[in-house]
């Protein structure tokens, strides 16, 4: 499976096997005794900064630190391993200006994945990290204060968590990897963690696959993300001007979830399909923005709004979903225009939800008269009424949206 998943990523993002090295000192290291160095951190602790640390194919057991600025290769992907205790961090990087690439990082015994270590932890700025494997760890990158970093063309699989960006992790550019098979999530975005770039990324299998708490102005764009089963696809916790554009999201109980007061985000450009739900938006999310998306084939809700108030919902094809958006819990002030409504079992309905404004919408065919949004206003937990709203001016031919 792992070499299947490697020859399918050296096909969308070649990986580099043997890299070209220009530095003024190279240190080589073997394991069988004819390079400098046996060990890779003793080519550490000698090297200097401005260094190209080269290693050769072979097992290397041993956790390292790198405190100095340098570049450190494997020869081949495949080939150089490092196996650390899984009792301590595998790969740790302490300095700046750190290239780190060629490498297979995981454990050299099967300890408990729940230990809370990393395959690679970073703690500095400015690093390259890149065609890489990582595996099996609870962490299998985690960046703490770092930005300005770039991590990509890697395969990251398995064990708890994926990336993990925590605590002022900024400008961080997260590109062209493959990241699968976790517990919990694929990348974690936490605690003003602030512009970062997340984009060209296979996702699949992870239980949430991008979770962003706490942060702004990161930009979400061009992912495939895919589960079959429970999984949540983009999730975002006090999100606040985030940017989700043009990612494909499938067979997901969400597709794109906001919840927990995120507000200021645009949901732009994405294909969202084959999920229980295409979005979510819940727990006073408010003044988001979903359009020109294409939401369909979802097996309860294209859109859902509970407890959120003035978002806006336009320009998106809804179609083939049970419910094409439905508004709950004083989801009061929404606006929701020139969207095409087309084959949802209830295009759209209400529940104790006020001012929604329903504007120029395609609905199902051309209408001469209003169109008819049924729904209700609960008075107390046992009684409610029904109650009825408008869209008075419907659209006579369905726009045409492309993403």
């Amino acid at each position: 499976m792992v070499i299947l998943l490697i020859f399918i990523l050296s096909i969308l993002f070649p990986i580099i096997s043997s890299v070209e090295i220009s530095s003024n000192n190279i240190i080589y290291v073997d394991d069988d005794g004819t390079a400098d160095y046996i060990k890779i951190q003793d080519a550490i602790d000698n090297a200097s900064d401005g260094d190209t640390i080269f290693v050769y194919n072979g097992t290397y057991y041993e956790n390292i630190i790198i405190d100095k600025s340098i570049d450190l290769i494997g020869e081949d992907t495949n080939n150089t391993k490092i196996q650390g205790d899984g009792i301590s961090n595998i790969v740790t990087i302490n300095s700046d200006w750190v290239d780190i690439s060629g490498f297979n990082i995981s454990k050299s015994v099967l300890e408990d994945s729940w230990e809370r270590v990393a395959g690679i932890y970073l703690k500095s700025n400015f690093c390259l990290i890149h065609n890489n494997i990582v595996h099996g760890f609870y962490y299998d990158l985690y960046l703490n204060c770092s930005s300005n970093n770039k991590i990509y063309q890697n395969i990251i699989y398995e064990e708890v968590n994926g990336i993990f960006l925590f605590k002022s992790c900024n400008n961080n550019s997260i590109f062209e990897n493959m990241i699968y098979g976790f517990d919990y999530g694929g990348i974690f975005i936490l605690d003003e963690s602030n512009d970062n770039i997340i984009c060209n990324n296979i996702m699949f299998d992870c239980h949430e696959m991008i979770m962003i708490d706490n942060s702004g102005y990161n930009i979400i764009t061009n992912n495939t993300i895919n589960k079959e089963g429970h999984g949540v696809g983009i999730w975002l916790s006090t999100g606040y001007y985030n940017e989700i554009t043009n990612n494909i999201l499938e067979n997901l109980t969400y597709g794109v979830a906001l919840h927990e007061a995120s507000i200021n985000n645009i949901i732009k450009n994405n294909l969202i399909q084959n999920n229980r739900d295409g979005i979510n938006i819940f727990q006073k999310s408010e003044n988001n923005i979903v359009i020109n998306n294409i939401i369909s084939n979802n097996s309860n809700d294209g859109i859902f709004i509970a407890e959120s108030k003035d978002n806006l919902v336009q320009f998106n094809d809804i179609i083939n979903n049970i419910h094409g958006v439905y508004l709950v819990i004083d989801s009061n002030r929404n606006i929701i225009i020139e969207n095409n409504f087309e084959n949802n079992k209830i295009n759209a309905l209400f529940s104790s939800s006020y001012y929604t404004t329903w504007y120029k919408n395609y609905w199902d065919q051309p209408r001469d008269t209003p169109y008819l949004i049924w729904g209700g206003i609960r008075i107390t937990y046992r009684i409610s009424f029904p109650w009825v709203q408008f869209d008075r001016n419907p659209a006579q031919e369905p726009y045409d949206i492309g993403i």
